[in-house]
């Protein structure tokens, strides 16, 4: 359910930033603050970067991601195949390949989106806290 929820979330939050003409400072990203398979449940904020002093419009919300250094997983092709980067970078840092920071929340970072190429040229970095 969480594509289809996030693509409804990513539809209303660009069509109020077009409504509000915020022009976009970087890349789409989602930050996954916790995901539970177990309970199903999964926590997110999906946002673009905008300027400091943009105004955003009602219901839009304005927060910062605290400098840090991140175990990258770069991955091509469909979103329904996320899961593969992030079981990898999960077995990475068990193996100790790197020492996931669990204060922060990893999150993802799409390079483009379905809208401007297919599928398979999808490219979405997911991005792992490091201590």
């Amino acid at each position: 359910d969480v594509g289809t929820k996030m693509d409804a979330d990513v539809k209303m939050l660009t069509e109020e930033m077009n409504k509000s003409q915020i022009n976009p400072t970087g890349k789409l990203f989602s930050i996954y603050h916790k995901y539970d398979i177990v309970k199903n449940i999964v926590t997110y904020t999906t946002g673009f970067p905008v300027k400091e002093n943009e105004k955003l419009p009602n219901g839009l919300i304005r927060g910062t991601i605290p400098a840090h250094k991140a175990y990258e997983i770069a991955h091509q092709g469909p979103y329904r195949h996320l899961g593969n980067p992030w079981a990898a970078g999960m077995m990475l840092s068990r193996a100790k390949v790197f020492k996931m920071d669990k204060k922060q929340a990893p999150f993802e970072v799409y390079d483009n989106n379905p809208g401007e190429v297919m599928e398979d040229n999808l490219k979405t970095s997911v991005y792992f806290p490091m201590k």
